[in-house]
């Protein structure tokens, strides 16, 4: 098992051909890795891909379980710092460990009582950066930090239906960020005002409803997928647990047999729970 093209080239495009473990640019140097091995269960989704250096790739498979000495990476730690960097690319804050260092290196750095030794004149002078900052904290301007991280998963969910139907996969991530951007005249979805938080949540979920019927002739399994998470979420605000749910969809849909999971169900049928969560949620507010 190997990812597709189009997976390798979407990772390489998020991560800018940098390492996610090192920072570093490698250019042609990089690899895709499988952040759960496939003999683990791992399968070939973008979600499962990681772009690392040859060094840092390496140093990911060289652990041994049986002789263990210091820690090993775990898979949800690179999953961490993957989606970490590809964050830091798309609101335009990440800094390549290269320019980490130059900004330590180009800086004097004084201990004790400040007084500088010498043995030739040295001249300094005082430079004063401003820069902005970005408060995403409930009480500030801005979202907070859990909504921005909300509303890239959803920028995500989107991006693989769009590419999964046929969108081009190098444009249609930045098209979706451009397009939130726009719909809150703002320059990055950071700087999105704190009240409207929720709005923006509500106008990428609908973005997502619009493009999920695409996806249902081009791609039948992402398209029953993507419905999974909208049906639980609308069992839980009705109280239901996965069980009851189930039972309504046994009674109400009808089916000829109890189900045990969501993936049991047909296309036709999981359209019918759906819009049937739909009606009971708009009786219970009227």
């Amino acid at each position: 098992m190997a990812f597709t093209k189009a997976v390798k080239d979407r990772a390489l495009l998020a991560s800018r051909r940098h390492c996610c473990l090192c920072r570093k640019y490698w250019g042609t140097k990089i690899i895709t890795h499988h952040i759960i091995p496939v003999d683990e269960g791992g399968d070939d989704t973008y979600e499962n891909c990681i772009p690392l250096c040859l060094t840092c790739h390496a140093e990911v498979g060289n652990y041994n379980p049986k002789h263990p000495l210091g820690r090993k990476i775990s898979h949800e730690e690179l999953k961490r710092l993957r989606d970490g960097i590809y964050e830091q690319i798309e609101n335009g804050t990440f800094k390549p460990i290269q320019d980490i260092n130059n900004e330590i290196s180009n800086h004097t750095i004084i201990l004790g009582n400040q007084n500088i030794v010498a043995g030739h004149d040295i001249h300094i002078n005082k430079k004063v950066t401003q820069k902005t900052v970005v408060q995403l904290d409930p009480g500030g301007k801005h979202i907070t930090s859990e909504t921005a991280r909300i509303l890239f998963d959803l920028v995500t969910e989107l991006s693989d239906m769009k590419v999964a139907a046929g969108h081009d996969v190098s444009k249609t991530r930045m098209d979706i960020w451009s397009s939130l951007n726009r719909k809150f005249k703002v320059t990055k979805y950071a700087l999105i005002p704190f009240e409207s938080s929720d709005d923006a949540i509500k106008y990428m979920h609908l973005q997502i409803n619009l493009a999920r019927p695409s996806l249902r002739r081009k791609n039948p399994d992402m398209w029953k997928k993507s419905l999974y998470k909208p049906i639980y979420a609308r069992a839980n605000e009705l109280g239901l647990s996965k069980g009851e749910l189930y039972m309504l969809a046994y009674q109400k849909i009808p089916l000829k047999k109890p189900i045990l999971s969501l993936t049991e169900l047909t296309m036709r049928d999981l359209e019918r729970l759906n819009n049937l969560l739909k009606n009971i949620k708009r009786k219970s507010i009227s």
